[in-house]
């Protein structure tokens, strides 16, 4: 007689399997629930995605850039690099105040530095002598310098004998004093000429009654109508006597024949541009950087010099030959009045800029 199956014999099986498959799929210690991934905190997989690359930092080519005066005109410099506008197009831009624009020529020459900003006439002289700085750029093409003198001295004619302050011997504001005198028929001997060593110097000078009048641009022109001295010369009014590539940007003919530094200089300009473009149209940047730069603190001033230059500055950083032409009437060189004005200048960056 065989033994009768137990009913609870299939129970006792099925438990057994269903046992051993839950044992075999389940781990040894329960596991933490899981959040759901955010925008936030994506859900990261090594197996189904590559982990997040971080870009690089871009290597920015360092350029210094010396400049000089420390006056208006700087304006665009100082914007593009305080805004980091230089940065936008790969440059890292150091701006280095220099006395004078002949020291910066030299330097220039020697191939301490490859671009700057400066007035075109010690670059003419430059080149009429077998240098190789040209004028590559230029945002001042006629002077914003003016003669500011004593109360009393009312005309050029009246500066005869007098002495007149001028930052340097070929720098800017001494193109502007031999201008304006030969606006009037008088020869730069006609006065007494003297180096003050810079524009905080000239208005110095002039306050202090050391100089029977200096010459000016804004801010520090506006200090000087505040202390109540008299604008002798309005520039701007004496036609083709005031029109002179006063500051722009020069460089080494090397800037724009050799492709490493021509991409430089390109990329300067078109950081250079967007600067201009600030300086025109956004007063609160500009004046925080004549404020930190020049050292003014009067918001009338700082104010004032904005609305100068917001009209004064062109559009374009492109050199009109007119500026030269008339420039070649200024220099003391016998050579520059029957020189070509093209040997002085060359728009192949500014162009390449913009397209």
């Amino acid at each position: 007689m065989h033994p009768r199956p137990s009913r609870l014999l299939p129970i006792l099986i099925a438990t057994l399997l269903l046992g051993g498959c839950s044992s075999a799929a389940a781990p040894a210690a329960p596991a933490a629930p899981r959040a759901a991934p955010t925008e936030a905190a994506p859900a990261a997989s090594s197996a189904s995605a590559p982990a997040l690359a971080t870009e690089p930092p871009r290597q920015l080519q360092k350029v210094t850039v010396p400049y000089t005066p420390i006056s208006g005109p700087m304006a665009p410099l100082w914007i593009g690099v305080d805004q980091k506008l230089f940065e936008k197009y790969g440059l890292e831009v150091t701006a280095q105040f220099v006395g004078g624009s002949s020291p910066i020529t030299q330097a220039l020459t020697t191939g301490e530095y490859d671009i700057a900003v400066a007035n075109g006439g010690v670059a003419a002289l430059n080149r009429l002598n077998g240098g190789d700085i040209m004028i590559v750029g230029l945002h001042a093409p006629t002077f914003s310098i003016d003669s500011w003198s004593r109360p009393e001295i009312r005309s050029i004619a009246g500066l005869r004998g007098k002495s007149i302050g001028v930052t340097r011997f070929g720098s800017s504001t001494h193109f502007a004093a031999i201008a304006m005198l030969e606006s009037a028929g008088l020869q730069p001997t006609d006065a007494v000429i003297l180096q003050t060593g810079g524009v905080s110097e000239s208005l110095a000078a002039l306050l202090s009654g050391q100089m029977d009048a200096v010459m000016l641009a804004p801010p520090q022109s506006f200090e000087a109508r505040r202390a109540g001295y008299y604008q002798v010369a309005l520039m701007s009014e004496l036609g083709e006597y005031g029109l002179f590539p006063e500051t722009g940007i020069i460089a080494r003919e090397a800037v724009l024949r050799d492709p490493q530094l021509r991409a430089m200089g390109v990329n300067f300009m078109r950081a250079f541009t967007e600067a201009l473009h600030v300086a025109k149209t956004d007063a609160e940047v500009t004046k925080q950087a004549l404020h930190k730069y020049a050292q003014i603190d009067d918001e009338t001033v700082l104010q004032d010099t904005f609305d100068f230059y917001s009209k004064f500055f062109p559009d374009t950083l492109r050199i009109d030959e007119r500026s030269i032409t008339n420039m070649m009437r200024f220099l003391d060189d016998p050579r520059a009045r029957d020189a070509d004005p093209k040997l002085f200048y060359d728009n192949g960056l500014v162009d390449d800029a913009s397209r």
